[in-house]
């Protein structure tokens, strides 16, 4: 009788240990430093984006400030 619980015991575990901090790793911290880290990298494409704008207007805004200082 101790044989037979002792093989149950041992088929009763679906997954060895070690195996679930690699399932914690692949299926919840890999996926959401992923999201993390494309919501910083969307941020940051639009933080640069929005710099670029501004300083593409203020050097059209200086070139026409320019043109019409050397026009006069």
């Amino acid at each position: 009788m101790r044989l037979i619980k002792s093989s149950l015991m041992v088929g009763s575990s679906l997954l060895p240990r070690f195996l679930y901090l690699f399932i914690f790793i692949f299926f919840c911290f890999l996926p959401l430093s992923f999201a993390f880290l494309s919501a910083f990298l969307l941020l940051l494409a639009l933080v640069l984006f929005c710099f670029f704008v501004f300083f593409f207007a203020l050097l059209v805004r200086l070139l026409f400030l320019l043109c019409f200082f050397f026009s006069i």
